[in-house]
């Protein structure tokens, strides 16, 4: 082997430098990862209140309907109450052969209202009223619905005892007899405050006539608008 290939062998070879452009790794880093565009930032949050808008309008049915329902068990367990008590009045007239009088009355619309009157009896010929509970149905113009009322008084303080109010909110209230034998009152009451005819619901009670004297007086009052 020659001298000349001998040292080219053993020659000491220059380093080699490499280099790294950090600038242009990060540009293809951010390339390969995008982010999120402003369109696509409007479109979540359109969708989102859309969402919530949804959820809103479901929540506020669900608390009106259970507004509603608690409404109508409160009118329905006030009407209740007072049906019960105007069989106790009856109940108690029939024990004491007490005369019970009837004045029914068809306001505008097709709407009826009755006054109750129950006259306890005094003296040796029982001819002088002692005590009289009336019950009457009265119409209240401003918001279109009807009040029952009850009044007891002896017959001589008479002027000076007022009506209760028991009961409001009613489409109609009639004491009629449906048989010989039998009287049935019927009050209708509307289920909601805007006082829609179309949703009502009625409760009723009946009676046995020929355990008291009985006397009905039916009126017609014509419409305002006629």
């Amino acid at each position: 082997m020659s001298k000349c290939c001998m040292s080219n062998k053993y020659a000491v070879r220059p380093k080699q430098t490499y280099s790294y452009n950090f600038r242009r790794a990060s540009r293809g880093l951010g390339h390969s990862r995008p982010g999120i565009s402003l369109l696509e930032l409007l479109v979540t949050l359109a969708i989102v209140a859309m969402i919530s808008v949804a959820a809103l309008q479901l929540f506020n049915t669900t608390a009106d309907g259970t507004r509603r329902l608690q409404e109508d068990m409160v009118r329905e367990e006030a009407l209740e109450h007072c049906m019960d008590l105007l069989v106790e009045d009856l109940a108690a007239a029939a024990a004491n052969n007490i005369q019970v009088r009837i004045k029914n009355v068809v306001l505008d619309y097709e709407r009826e209202t009755a006054h109750l009157t129950i006259i306890a009896e005094s003296g040796a010929r029982r001819a002088i009223p002692s005590r009289l509970v009336e019950w009457v149905a009265m119409p209240r113009d401003e918001f279109g619905d009807l009040v029952l009322y009850r009044r007891v008084y002896p017959t001589k303080n008479r002027q000076t005892t007022k009506y209760i109010p028991m009961c409001e909110g009613l489409y109609s209230f009639v004491v009629e007899e449906i048989s010989d034998t039998l009287l049935q009152a019927t009050a209708w009451a509307y289920r909601d405050l805007e006082n829609d005819p179309r949703r009502l619901f009625p409760v009723s009670r009946k009676f046995c006539l020929q355990r008291f004297k009985f006397y009905s007086d039916n009126t017609q009052v014509k419409s305002r608008s006629q």
